[in-house]
């Protein structure tokens, strides 16, 4: 079923609504609507989504995000070379090759945030992208649309061509028309703000009108305070957030709608309609937002809300994670907590749903089919036999590096150093499991909240250094490395009060040793543009090195539905 990608939508007009102002053009006449205002005062109320700030982002953040940034430049440049390539590749001499030249010109040898000032961008805008006329429009603040201006005409000279405009009422604006009819992309310079719009081929002036905010609004976001109050619900900053009304994006967005003329045509939507607004009804709204928003620190939330009855059911599937707590330090790690025996129950109870009122929508018919292999699948008596030996395992890397041929001081194999931690509720069950997988440890006579006993060295494991085994009454634990044996047993402390599915966690060396290994590979390629890179990939990995400490995200059970939990500490 074909979907509307909104947030690629969203994205693209971020990405090119910077090029297309010039002197004299859209955007050069008077100021209108956005003279007195900010972008949150032209959108409705009533948006199926928003993502937005009410305040700008602190200087402190954003100065600190343009310092890292300034230490890799040089990719900039790199990636404005690399698209200019393939598009040569389909046409050596087309006019995208000229455009994308233009802009690589601008960015050689220019940080982000000089690239940023010659763009008239200032890190402190506000802004707002959001749904009008059943489209997405992207709309912010410019600290200097003269600069912007300036910019334009300059990537326009050296590409040598203009970008299309066109004019409704008093305001001038670009027209992008899709070649095959199925779109376009409009954007304007409306007083201080650049707005950015996708329209069908087929919406009229008055959806333009309603794009470029040249309509008055019924009731704005701004006037209602419905973002503030969002914020201060669930305990965003006012520096970004945002929801989704999943009901009112299906209504909008849906494409997998009969033809007019097919038969039947009238009724069928009215039954696609009912049955896509049950699944609308079981998770209406997606909200998000910056719990914490510090220069060394950020947390950001989300959360999908589900029908009550739903969240209520989900609500017994989380275990109990040993070492949620002990992932400080590391460089990797990856658990999940989950009772797969309750993780069954809601999955046939999910399914049996469907099974006795089976969607009627044709375009839902895979739903329909879902729901009968899930009820088969969940039916396996492998899953009960493992939800009685295990419920969770974490791994925890304290070190992990990459084989890297050809570069010295480099490792010749990969090497590992951490710990495994497997919950379970009987960790006696688990480890008669383990006899056929890893003996040694099984012949360990391990006992509950027993003493630490070293596993004896294998050669067909793959792992260097000591490993030591222990058992408590809800988990097994194996560290493997130098000294990771002091620290297993808090290690396997868990919180019965965790609702954690999924964890994972990197750490700034992790990301050295992704971007060690992205060097060296280019450091093997006989490719001119080769060198390039490999400097690019150094630069990156002494950036992540020295200036993350660890970024974690987490998937949990919340009382209203999941919530996803990603959080940044920085050196």
């Amino acid at each position: 079923m074909k979907k509307l990608l909104i947030a690629s939508a969203v994205l693209v007009a971020a990405g090119v609504g910077y090029y297309v102002m010039k002197p004299g053009a859209p955007g050069s006449g008077a100021s209108l609507l956005s003279a007195k205002s900010g972008p949150l005062d032209h959108v409705p109320a009533d948006t199926a989504f928003v993502f937005a700030n009410v305040e700008p982002m602190p200087k402190a953040v954003t100065q600190a995000w343009m310092e890292q940034f300034a230490q890799v430049s040089g990719i900039y440049a790199m990636q404005a070379k690399m698209a200019e390539e393939a598009l040569a590749k389909e046409d050596p001499n087309g006019q995208g090759v000229k455009w994308m030249r233009a802009l690589a010109a601008e960015a050689k040898d220019r940080t982000a945030e000089q690239i940023m000032t010659e763009l008239g961008i200032d890190m402190q805008m506000r802004y707002a992208m959001y749904e009008v006329a059943a489209r997405p429009v992207l709309r912010f603040e410019l600290a200097d649309p003269a600069k912007t201006r300036a910019f334009i005409a300059r990537v326009e000279q050296n590409a040598g061509d203009k970008v299309p405009t066109a004019k409704i009422d008093a305001l001038d604006y670009w027209n992008f028309a899709d070649p095959k009819g199925e779109g376009r992309l409009v954007a304007a310079i409306d007083g201080s703000q650049l707005v950015v719009a996708f329209l069908t081929s087929t919406q009229d002036d008055a959806a333009l009108r309603d794009a470029l905010g040249l309509n008055p609004l019924k009731q704005s976001l701004a006037a209602s305070g419905k973002l503030v109050a969002l914020n201060k619900e669930f305990g965003y900053t006012p520096y970004s957030s945002g929801y989704v009304d999943t009901r009112k994006v299906i209504a909008l967005f849906d494409d997998a709608q009969p033809a007019a003329d097919a038969p039947d045509a009238a009724a069928l939507k009215a039954t696609c309609a009912k049955d896509y607004d049950a699944i609308a009804q079981a998770m209406p709204r997606l909200v998000f937002g910056y719990t914490k928003l510090e220069p060394k620190a950020m947390e950001a939330k989300m959360l999908l809300e589900l029908r009550a009855d739903i969240a209520k059911d989900l609500q017994p599937l989380p275990a109990p994670l040993p070492g949620a707590n002990a992932t400080a330090g590391s460089a990797l790690s990856f658990g999940f907590a989950m009772n797969l025996e309750a993780l069954a129950n809601f999955a046939n109870k999910q399914a049996d749903a469907i099974i006795a009122a089976p969607y009627a929508c044709p375009a839902l018919a895979d739903l329909n089919e879902g729901a009968t292999k899930a009820k088969e699948q969940f039916a396996n008596p492998g899953l009960y036999m493992a939800a009685s030996a295990f419920n969770a395992v974490h791994v925890i890397a304290t070190k992990f590096t990459m084989p890297q041929p050809g570069l010295e001081a480099a490792p010749a194999e990969p090497e590992f150093a951490g710990k495994l931690l497997i919950g379970s509720k009987s960790p006696a069950g688990l480890i008669g499991m383990l006899g056929g997988f890893a003996p040694q440890v099984a012949a360990l006579n391990l006992q509950p909240n027993g003493e630490l006993k070293e596993v004896p060295a294998d050669p067909s494991m793959p792992v260097k250094g000591p490993m030591h085994a222990l058992m408590t009454d809800s988990a097994v634990g194996v560290s493997i490395g130098e000294g990771e044996s002091a620290t297993l047993k808090d290690a396997l402390a868990v919180d019965a009060g965790n609702k954690t599915l999924l964890s994972i966690g990197y750490g700034g060396e992790f990301f050295k040793t992704i971007f060690a290994q992205a060097a060296a590979d280019a450091a093997k390629s006989d490719d001119p543009a080769a060198a390039e890179l490999q400097k690019t990939m150094s630069d990156l990995q002494k950036m992540y090195a020295e200036s993350i400490e660890h970024i974690d995200l987490d998937v949990n059970v919340a009382d209203r539905g999941i919530e996803f939990v990603q959080e940044a500490r920085m050196k």
